[in-house]
């Protein structure tokens, strides 16, 4: 029987070629759609997903208030921190601190701006990074070593194996010579915990006090990570931390600062909504937070668009019901019964979904270099493997089952004596319903629309209205890498001869203007105290720091 429906479908399909084209192609553009979305979706929710402990894994959060109210969040914190919790706290099974900062990374001529990362020694137990070539062993007990994520050994030395037993050269920040003793596997895309040379406290030259000092003022650069026994503890934790930072950094640091535990989970898609969290201020490297008002949009647009597709196919199907409908009391008065007739009208819908899924696939694979350069993201169809393959088979078969069991039901009720009988029958019926999807089509259409150019306008905007100009400005970190020089004061001495260096790179005939500033040119400020006349105490708000030239500059 169900070979009979099959041949009964494709000799249909081939009789009706224009009917069943527009079909196919109407729920492939839906699936095209929704299977890209559906890609971000899930490459954003997979952020950190992969470590054994990532459920319990909780990073520290500092939120600090201003004299006017001004709260700014930051995830670093004092580097004394993280031993007090693991060793005051029942509930802390494991704690790491990181200390990331960008470094030039020298190995023979080749030179490299390289994020270096100082971690505990519990690093391997809490965070999955295995190991290509070399020993963990010999970074976590030999001092002036490091390790290097396979990318930076493949690009600095050739390959992994040829890495091993290297030496070089870190400037900025870790100054020193280091031998490499392993190569760690790449991070995947789906991480926060971006680095490119990994140390441990015993190899790394020049950290100074921030590891271990508290710090209840000033800048702070240590990460602190802890796993604890059970996720439900973080909310009775936070209190208590209260109590720790006032003893260990007195009350005036716990007035103006409030700390608390953020999920690793959570870390990509909340840190900016939930937290007020910027990507690590001080790098340029990696890619920035995403936002889980995104995804659900995302989410939500690929809903709306399957809908579309499939209440196009309803109309389809419906419109061709009076064809059908002799068919279905012929069928009928030879002997098929109704469950028959349905069934083989659900198959049609489904056989026509999963051609469609064929076409989406290759349209997808051809739109995916366009659509990973609008999101930024290097999205793959094939990175699942059989697993993607399997929900998309049976998101098409959902597709095709939602889209056809209506028609199916409603030409499969036809009595024959009425269809064969009287002309016209089948049309008039359904017919409000008919109209109401259409309506609600065009409704979901028009809304898409009209947020697809709002949103387009916007981005425009943005890129039009920075406040500053874009076009042909360079930044170049020359005196933060002078700030980290191993010279006694070299780097303030280069601070204060700011507009000496800015007359050197004015005597360039290209160079138009410079100006200087501390930070890159982004959403950071520090915290420092205004002086404001009449005043009893200082004004503590934010500042951001720049030379006299920076308007004219930066236009």
């Amino acid at each position: 029987m169900i070979r009979n429906y099959l041949a009964v479908t494709l000799r249909r399909f081939t009789r009706q070629k224009t009917f069943t084209a527009i079909n196919v192609i109407g729920l492939a553009i839906g699936l095209t759609s929704s299977i890209l979305l559906g890609l971000f979706v899930r490459h954003e929710q997979s952020y950190d997903r992969y470590h054994p402990y990532a459920d319990r894994t909780f990073r520290v959060v500092r939120t600090t208030t201003a004299d006017d109210g001004t709260r700014d969040a930051q995830m670093k914190v004092s580097g004394a921190l993280g031993p007090v919790l693991r060793d005051e706290f029942p509930e802390v099974e494991e704690m790491v601190r990181l200390y990331r900062w960008d470094a030039w990374v020298v190995a023979g001529e080749d030179a490299f701006d390289q994020m270096v990362c100082v971690a505990d020694e519990p690093f391997f137990n809490v965070f999955d990074v295995p190991m290509l070539a070399g020993n963990a062993e010999g970074a976590l007990r030999n001092p002036e070593t490091v390790l290097l994520t396979e990318r930076s050994a493949n690009r600095l030395f050739g390959s992994p194996a040829q890495a091993i037993g290297k030496r070089i050269t870190l400037e900025a920040r870790f100054w020193g010579d280091y031998t490499i003793v392993g190569v760690v596997k790449d991070l995947p895309s789906t991480t926060t915990l971006y680095f490119d040379v990994l140390m441990f406290p015993v190899g790394a030259q020049n950290v100074g006090d921030h590891w271990t000092s508290w710090r209840p003022t000033g800048a702070r650069f240590i990460e602190t990570f802890i796993v604890l026994r059970d996720a439900d503890a973080s909310e009775s934790m936070t209190d208590r931390m209260q109590d720790l930072f006032a003893r260990h950094m007195g009350p005036e640091a716990v007035a103006r600062n409030v700390y608390g535990l953020q999920p690793l989970l959570e870390v990509h898609l909340y840190s900016r909504r939930d937290y007020a969290i910027r990507r690590n201020l001080f790098s340029m490297q990696g890619s920035g937070y995403g936002s889980i008002a995104q995804v659900q949009t995302a989410s939500l647009i690929a809903v709306f668009i399957l809908v579309i597709a499939c209440v196009n196919f309803v109309n389809l199907s419906m419109a061709r019901a009076e064809r059908r409908a002799r068919e279905v009391g012929l069928r009928k008065v030879v002997g098929a019964r109704r469950w028959q007739i349905f069934g083989q009208l659900l198959g049609e819908a489904v056989m026509i979904a999963l051609l469609s899924l064929v076409v989406a696939i290759g349209a997808t694979q051809l739109l995916l270099p366009s659509f990973n350069a609008s999101v930024g993201r290097s999205l793959s169809l094939w990175n699942e493997g059989p697993a993607l393959l399997a929900s998309l088979a049976a998101l098409a078969v959902g597709v095709g089952v939602c889209a056809g069991v209506y028609p199916a039901l409603y030409l499969s009720s036809f009595q024959p004596a009425r269809v064969l009988k009287v002309k016209g029958e089948a049309r008039g019926r359904g017919a409000l319903l008919r109209r109401g999807l259409v309506v609600l089509q065009f409704g979901i259409s028009i809304a898409l629309i009209v947020a697809s150019l709002t949103a387009s306008g916007q981005m425009r905007y943005m890129r039009r209205n920075l406040g500053f100009e874009t076009e042909n400005i360079v930044v170049l970190p020359v005196f933060y890498i002078g700030n980290s020089s191993p010279i006694q004061g070299f780097g303030y001495e280069l601070k204060g001869r700011y507009q000496e260096v800015k007359e050197r790179f004015l005597r360039h005939p290209d160079v138009l203007a410079a100006s200087t500033s501390r930070f890159y040119l982004q959403d950071y400020s520090i915290y420092g105290d205004l002086l404001v006349e009449a005043a009893a105490t200082p004004y503590r708000t934010r500042m951001f720091p720049v030379d006299e030239d920076f308007f004219t500059c930066s236009g």
